[in-house]
């Protein structure tokens, strides 16, 4: 798997990330997550592939000057992006690898992984990691996508037809893994247990698909690519995806739901 697959990004594409792709989807969905999880004043909380930090952001506040929340991203530029726009005294953050986080053995109450866990080359050896920096009875907290996301289905298709099925498949990957047995297997190998799936379906808001589809793609590792490629297949794949999409019309804008799974395990 190249570093790309790992969710590299580019220039400017952490800040368009934070900006465009955090407020649509992933901070609902973190919102989703925690009302569904227990998060205690005073925990110790691990934040997995934490991109810009809006998961560990919100468990800050909710584990208080008495606690601790870490986040840790294999990016460079999504640790930066979240350094500035979050300086609670109880956060802090960490360029590393999944695959040896830079903790010692039961130094967390939980570990949270939000949409990381399919980008991840060695998805075994994550998980027997955030086994071990749990500590006695602690929990782990990942969501994956349980479908692939309507949007990023008609995107998908849109570049087969004008730029590459290459492009394509890049575009949809973080989609591709997603069978529950599968990652469920994953986990109780990795020695967890009392492993609890469920979906989760949030809805992802975002403005006019002329407006809002080039950041979704400048937000993604195939931003630059994207933006390289010849002027009208541009314009042709975001026609063709505000089409596509056109059920979905609310207030301006496009509203469309999207379903993870969300596991807990002790």
């Amino acid at each position: 798997m190249t570093e790309q697959d790992r969710y590299q990004l580019q220039g400017t594409a952490a800040q368009t990330y934070e900006a465009q792709k955090v407020p649509s989807m992933f901070r609902p969905l973190a919102e989703a997550t925690l009302a569904q999880v227990e998060v205690r004043a005073g925990d110790r909380v691990l934040d997995v592939a934490c991109g810009t930090g809006i998961m560990a952001r919100l468990a800050s506040a909710k584990v208080g000057p008495s606690g601790r929340v870490v986040g840790v991203d294999l990016n460079a530029s999504m640790i930066e992006v979240a350094r500035a726009v979050a300086t609670n005294s109880n956060l802090e953050w960490r360029e590393g690898d999944a695959t040896a986080l830079p903790f010692d053995d039961g130094n967390f109450d939980l570990v949270f992984c939000q949409q990381g866990l399919q980008f991840f080359p060695d998805k075994p050896g994550a998980l027997r990691e955030m086994q071990r920096v749990l500590d006695t009875g602690g929990r782990a907290v990942l969501t994956v996508w349980s479908e692939a996301s309507l949007l990023f289905a008609a995107l998908g298709e849109a570049l087969t037809r004008h730029i590459s099925a290459e492009l394509a498949t890049r575009a949809v990957a973080p989609f591709a893994f997603r069978d529950g047995k599968v990652i469920e297997g994953l986990l109780a190998d990795a020695g967890f247990r009392h492993i609890d799936m469920h979906a989760v379906t949030v809805v992802r808001r975002i403005g006019p698909i002329t407006r809002s589809l080039p950041l979704e793609i400048a937000g993604s590792p195939i931003g630059a690519e994207f933006a390289s490629s010849d002027m009208s297949a541009q314009g042709s794949v975001i026609a063709d995806v505000e089409d596509a999409l056109a059920r979905f019309r609310e207030d301006g804008g496009v509203a469309i739901p999207q379903q993870s799974h969300l596991i807990i395990a002790q």
